[in-house]
């Protein structure tokens, strides 16, 4: 996604998993953001060569006004694994 959207960012673009997309018009979307960053407080996610992903970290969580939500913004790649989604939930929600 491209890191624009939620602003204060080094990379121009990073991964992140999305938690709530909410019904209300104006509430924002929340995300959690993905780090190669391996020394970052966060859940671990392992590498995943086939969606261009290397050993991460999901380590920050945003949120990202629903209005700018749209590709080319955002590129969806695939659906997390259960067991990292479970942990990603319980940290930051």
């Amino acid at each position: 996604m491209d890191t624009l959207l939620y602003g204060n960012d080094p990379a121009p673009r990073r991964p992140a998993v999305v938690l709530t997309v909410p019904t209300v018009v104006h509430a924002p979307i929340q995300i959690v953001t993905r780090t190669t960053d391996l020394e970052t407080d966060g859940v671990p996610h392992p590498r995943q060569p086939g969606l261009g992903l290397d050993e991460g970290v999901f380590s920050d969580l945003r949120n990202v006004d629903k209005h700018h939500w749209h590709a080319p913004r955002v590129t969806p790649i695939a659906t997390l694994d259960p067991e990292t989604m479970a942990e990603v939930l319980r940290r930051f929600l």
